[in-house]
């Protein structure tokens, strides 16, 4: 299984692909990998080291915003080519929590240092103009539409800064 997640820059995706992760997921991600063909190898090797029933159990998670239907299309083509089922999972965030959640994960001290970094107000700002809605109609299994709730930090001061943000 392939799941292709779609949703904004800082809405939580990497952390709803770490969920899929402890399931037992190869999670991919082009912010990492640097290009669409690294992505798709690292893929392609995860499934062949599997045999196909175990793939459609423990897939891969595809951490990116996936815009566009072109961009959604590799994955569905891949999916196709490798037997197994593919489906969408549409974080729905807004932009005002995309914008608080880019100024939290930058000042939380257990933000990991690859997430710590500033997001452009502009970026989300396109995300939310170019986004083509996922459908059925592209080739997808299944879509799923989630609506984001948050995942409150544990540690005290994590807690008192999502708060100010978000609470």
């Amino acid at each position: 299984e392939i799941v292709v997640l779609v949703a904004p820059p800082a809405s939580g995706k990497s952390s709803l692909s770490r969920l899929f992760v402890d399931k037992g997921y190869h999670r991919v991600c082009r912010d990492e990998l640097k290009s669409i063909d690294r992505c798709i190898e690292s893929v392609r090797i995860h499934a062949n080291s599997l045999d196909d029933k175990t793939f459609n159990r423990r897939g891969a998670v595809i951490d990116n915003t996936n815009t566009s239907i072109s961009h959604r299309a590799e994955w569905i083509h891949l999916a196709r080519k490798l037997n197994a089922n593919v489906r969408c999972v549409r974080l729905k965030t807004s932009k005002d929590v995309c914008f608080a959640l880019s100024k939290f994960r930058l000042l939380d001290r257990n933000t990991a240092a690859a997430d710590r970094r500033v997001i452009d107000k502009i970026v989300i700002h396109k995300f939310f103009k170019d986004l083509q809605e996922p459908s059925l109609s592209e080739g997808f299994d299944k879509v799923h539409v989630v609506e984001w709730s948050p995942n409150i930090p544990i540690d005290i001061k994590s807690r008192k800064l999502f708060s100010q943000y978000l609470l």
